[in-house]
């Protein structure tokens, strides 16, 4: 009976802790519970990214819906893209990288998040150093600083 006891007072002791705890993340403006990373509307970057075709490129590779896609330009530099997409209800987040022809309005994944960019992709549209910092060199089967 007293190791029952002990058990149940144990039990009453964490059950309080855990609620104080949240009591006091509240008080702090911060939350315990999971965050699902969304995505607010910006205004579109200097060099006009376009992100619905960009949206639509990472729909189409993911085989997703409109109402299932987070995403998020983290910067731009002329004609390449980077940026963090996610679908919901998952929680993982890819980082995308992305460019368009000289010209065109449609923006083409150059890495869809699987992985490192692949350097000879990379090099073939001189994708810069500073939005792609590592990539993976599939002939020499190593990860290469840029």
């Amino acid at each position: 009976m007293l190791k029952e006891n002990g058990t149940l007072i144990a039990l009453f002791i964490l059950v309080f802790i855990i609620l104080g705890l949240f009591w006091w993340f509240d008080r702090q403006g911060q939350s315990l519970a999971p965050t699902l990373l969304t995505s607010t509307p910006s205004p579109a970057p200097e060099n006009g990214i376009d992100e619905t075709a960009i949206k639509n490129a990472l729909l189409k590779n993911y085989n997703q819906s409109q109402d299932r896609i987070n995403l998020l330009v983290l910067e731009a530099q002329g004609r390449f893209a980077q940026g963090i997409v996610s679908f919901f209800p998952d929680e993982r987040v890819w980082l995308w990288l992305a460019y368009r022809e000289d010209n065109q309005q449609d923006w083409l994944l150059v890495h869809d998040g699987q992985g490192l960019p692949i350097c000879q992709k990379l090099a073939e549209i001189s994708f810069p150093a500073s939005l792609a910092s590592q990539c993976w060199d599939q002939d020499a089967g190593i990860i290469v600083n840029r």
